[in-house]
């Protein structure tokens, strides 16, 4: 008789070419979780239900679930049992979102939690559709709504509202201030405005505004670009301060406070070279709105924020200084239009304050630049707005090279600026 040993048949299994594990590993142990919930859309004065899908791990009864609202008198929140959150919002609640509604479980020495978006009305969807058409105006395809993002710049909105502070910081020492809001500041587009409440509904402010001043149009237009955040906090002031001043708010003016996420200068890598608006596009975008830092109209010797055309944007995407010569702008079947235009290395801004940012202050002047040499841009700006039914003519050259292109512009050209006395937009 022939004993076998378990190395010899090891040996003869592998001899044919079939060495096989011959114990299992144990499988991951199953640990305490609560699924993810997609966002939720409310209007004012609705409620909903939301269920909840926990994993427990084998032997662990005693579950705790908790749920918390960032804003009891904007959401609020309850459990149904341990089954499901019903979430309701304030009958008066401004359009805004996304608000992040926190579920946690507790059990068997184990913590787990997700967060729940809620949009109240459409002023985000709306937003996200309009940030997508914009892109499209430059030949870029359409990316997918990031929901945590969102939430994010939600919260760094109100830190920002409610501290009257702009930048791309939170000082933690400050009310409202989170890891979540910082973690939007320092890789989004912000935007504040002071607007009607009656027309924040529908608006597209932020998007609009973003995409036409062009240091933050240019992170926005990068076919590299997947997804984006898009979160806004909104609120009734006693006045309708800001960095451009205040007044009465007796006219139903709202303050709001919007990040949008973006691909940064140095994280913005090699991707397709792009012009804005693209060649052979049409765009319904005609102005600068004004309100950017850094301020784009400082090599601009007598440009008027008020009156100023459409930012041209071409950005070759090699990361590297740029310098643009030999610029002009025509209109089809007519003649040349005044125009500045810039690299990096023309860029000069000594007036505006430094910006406030995660290790330090930085001055203007060297944000622009390195925006510029991020994205490997330069920018063509029209001293008149762009008029609506026209084929303009873009030529420019750019570190040495000619580059042209060609754009429409829509027969109806959307307003690009708050048109009322009280109303501010400001960009950082």
């Amino acid at each position: 008789m022939k004993l076998w040993t378990l190395a010899g048949l090891a040996l003869l299994l592998g001899g044919c070419g079939a060495v096989k594990q011959l114990v299992e590993p144990k499988p991951e142990p199953v640990r305490l979780g609560v699924a993810a919930v997609p966002a939720q859309r409310l209007v004012p004065g609705a409620a909903l239900t939301v269920p909840l899908s926990i994993t427990r791990p084998e032997g662990v009864d005693d579950v705790r679930v908790s749920v918390q609202s960032p804003d009891g008198d904007l959401l609020a929140v309850s459990l149904q049992g341990a089954a499901g959150v019903s979430i309701r919002a304030a009958a008066g609640a401004l359009p805004q979102g996304l608000v992040p509604v926190t579920v946690t479980v507790e059990g068997g020495g184990q913590t787990a939690s997700t967060r729940i978006g809620v949009e109240i009305g459409t002023r985000i969807a709306a937003e996200f559709a309009r940030f997508n058409a914009v892109r499209a105006q430059a030949g870029l395809g359409a990316v997918a709504f990031d929901e945590d993002a969102s939430m994010n710049c939600w919260l760094h909105g109100r830190y920002s509202v409610v501290n009257g502070v702009y930048g791309h910081n939170e000082d933690a020492a400050l009310p409202m201030a989170t890891p979540q809001g910082l973690s939007c500041a320092a890789n989004s587009n912000l935007s504040w405005s002071v607007q009607r409440a009656s027309e924040l509904a529908g608006s597209t402010s932020a998007t609009d505004t973003l995409f036409s001043v062009p240091f933050h149009a240019v992170g926005m237009l990068h076919s590299a670009q997947a997804r984006v955040g898009i979160g806004s906090f909104a609120r009734r002031s006693p006045d309708v301060g800001g960095p451009n001043g205040g007044g009465p708010n007796d006219e139903g003016y709202v303050q709001t406070g919007s990040g949008i996420t973006s691909i940064r200068p140095d994280g913005a890598g090699a991707g397709q070279p792009v012009t804005f608006p693209g060649n052979g596009r049409e765009t319904d975008m005609g102005q600068y709105p004004g309100g950017e830092w850094p301020n784009p109209l400082t090599p601009c010797a007598g440009f008027d924020p008020r009156r100023t055309g459409l930012p041209l944007v071409a950005s070759s995407r090699v990361h590297g200084d740029t310098t643009a010569t030999d610029a002009t702008l025509t209109l089809e079947g007519g003649g040349a239009l005044e125009v500045c235009a810039f690299g990096s290395t023309q860029y000069v801004n000594t007036t505006d304050s430094p910006g406030n940012y995660p290790g330090g202050p930085r001055s203007a002047q060297d944000i622009g630049r390195s925006i510029l040499r991020g994205y490997g841009a330069v920018f063509v700006i029209p001293r008149s707005p762009l008029v609506a039914g026209q084929t303009y003519h873009v030529s420019v050259t750019v570190n040495g090279t000619p580059l042209k292109w060609s754009f429409r512009t829509a027969a109806t050209l959307r307003a690009q600026a708050l048109a009322r006395p009280a109303e501010r937009m400001w960009v950082r």
